[in-house]
């Protein structure tokens, strides 16, 4: 599904979607992060 949804966009487009896929991955990961840390150091 998402590869037909890449097709029908021009390079440019490709490159900021995937872009804003790492970015939101990123911030997924330093939230859980935080949440993991916040849990063991206060509890």
């Amino acid at each position: 599904m998402m590869n037909k949804m890449l097709l029908k966009m021009d390079p440019s487009q490709r490159k900021i979607s995937l872009m804003i896929a790492k970015i939101t991955a990123v911030e997924i990961l330093v939230i859980l992060l935080i949440v993991i840390a916040y849990v063991i150091f206060v509890l």
